[in-house]
Formats: structure tokens, sequence, C-alpha cells
């Protein structure tokens, strides 16, 4: 038997959106290190990420991060490293987002 649930709110859904952000951010935060330059590691060492409330951040606190992101005359097809990241993951994280409100939504008995 399947259970089909009508009637919920966000915060009834809130579990799932959570687990939903956990794996995104932690997917963009994989392919925003597979996509940094590499130089001395430690702009890829230094990426990290956070989940607030119902939503997430990646971000790296090198100081030469920004440069490397938006100019990067050293390696330019490594330019855009992070916005390559969070494009190429769109998909997977819609995927998660269904997967995760479905299983919510839907309760098997």
């Amino acid at each position: 038997m399947i259970k089909i649930r009508t009637n919920f709110t966000i915060e009834d859904i809130k579990p799932a959106i959570k687990r939903n952000l956990n794996q995104s951010v932690v997917l963009v935060e994989w392919k925003a290190k597979m996509n940094a330059p590499v130089l001395s590691w430690d702009l890829k060492g230094s990426i990290n990420w956070q989940v607030k409330d119902l939503y997430w951040i990646v971000w790296s606190n090198i100081k030469y991060a920004r440069i490397r992101e938006y100019v990067n005359n050293k390696n330019p097809s490594k330019k855009f490293y992070m916005k390559r990241a969070i494009e190429s993951s769109v998909w997977k994280i819609e995927e998660y987002f269904n997967k995760n409100i479905k299983d919510y939504i839907i309760k098997k008995k």
C-alpha cells in the first residue's frame, strides 16, 4: 500500500529540503575542487561549504580565489571553476530535490 500525503507545509518537508541541500552542496564543492586551478593545492584545499536554513554556500578563503575565478591569466581554461561547478550540477540537484521530496510525500507501507 502506498500512502500519499496531500496536506503538508514547508515545515513538514523541511527535513527533505535539508537533505537535498546537504547532497547538493557536497556535489558542488567536489566539482569546484575538481575544476580549480592547481599550482600549490592551496586553492583546492581552501574550498569549503556550509548549509544555513534553506540555502547553502560554497567559498574559499584564499585571497586570490576571486582572481582565479574571474580573471586567471595564469590558466585561462580553469577560469570560472566555481560557476562551472554549479552549472554542471543543476541537473543532479534537480534530481536530488525531486527524489527527496517524492520520498517524503509518498510513504510506502
